[in-house]
């Protein structure tokens, strides 16, 4: 007999009623108690006037969920904050703040790993290359919302990264 893990994301709207409470639901097996919990994701949809536009807001909620379930994250998972020296940081906010952060988000520690590891292995502009694009990825996947999600970053992400890439260098050289 095989367990269900996961039961993945759903919308309940209510039946279409615009003043009730929207929300998108999934169900994933608790490793604890070895049954099923129920998590409801309320966010965003009371701002939203237009049943379309609640519908598309839906849409997205559980496409990242389905995404997040099926790659292997899990709602139990806790996770621990992690010190390390922010390379991405851009050097004035540094002088003030210090360099050494204490987050949750494995993007920004990772990055900066990798470029600590590169720091005094390649030429110092080659760094600051390799810096500022560092730093333009991570923003540019902090803006979407996916900084806290490694999972969540494949093939699609980087593509659409890229395409973001050659969209603003196109712009650039237009304005020459």
């Amino acid at each position: 007999m095989s367990t269900k893990k996961i039961i993945l994301p759903r919308l309940n709207d209510c039946g279409g009623e615009i003043h009730r409470q929207w929300f998108v639901y999934y169900s994933f097996l608790d490793p604890r108690t070895g049954q099923m919990k129920r998590f409801k994701l309320y966010n965003g949809f009371a701002s939203l006037g237009t049943p379309a536009g609640r519908y598309e807001h839906a849409d997205k909620l559980m496409d990242e969920y389905r995404r997040k379930l099926l790659s292997g994250w899990s709602p139990f998972e806790k996770r621990d904050a992690v010190i390390y020296e922010d390379e991405i940081m851009y050097a004035p906010e540094a002088e003030i703040r210090g360099r050494r952060r204490t987050s949750m988000n494995p993007l920004r520690s990772y990055l900066s790993e990798y470029l600590a590891d590169q720091k005094y292995r390649i030429a110092p502009k080659t760094y600051e290359s390799y810096q500022s694009k560092t730093r333009l990825f991570c923003q540019w996947l902090e803006a979407r919302g996916y900084d806290h999600d490694l999972p969540l970053i494949d093939r699609k992400i980087i593509i659409q990264f890229f395409n973001f890439l050659i969209s603003a260098c196109k712009k650039t050289l237009n304005t020459l």
